[in-house]
């Protein structure tokens, strides 16, 4: 195996990542500007079980490209009453979704 062939098949943080629970996330969630008005608090610690991002040995965080994705998503790191970095999020009102199911 050649070196650039040993380089093209090493895995990366990308390779651990998954889309679709970002927009999964960005599908239930809307930003909020305020702890106060927020219907859920996201720490790291919540972030992390939530998108199952973790410390990867010799890799690097994965929770890393979730925020980074989630900023470009509109969902903003901000402090929380409890010191610690947050995204505060609204539930979407899904109301007409359960509507539409219930009147099948």
């Amino acid at each position: 195996m050649s070196k650039q062939q040993q380089d093209d098949s090493k895995a990366t943080l990308n390779d651990y990542y998954i889309e679709q629970k970002v927009t999964c996330f960005c599908d239930t969630y809307t930003d909020c500007p305020s702890e106060r008005e927020a219907d859920e608090v996201y720490t790291s610690t919540k972030l992390r079980k939530y998108f199952e991002a973790y410390l990867i040995s010799g890799l690097g965080d994965l929770l890393s490209i979730y925020l980074s994705r989630l900023s470009e998503m509109g969902f903003h790191l901000r402090t929380s009453v409890s010191g610690q970095p947050a995204i505060f999020v609204k539930q979407k009102d899904n109301s007409s979704s359960i509507a539409l199911l219930i009147d099948q």
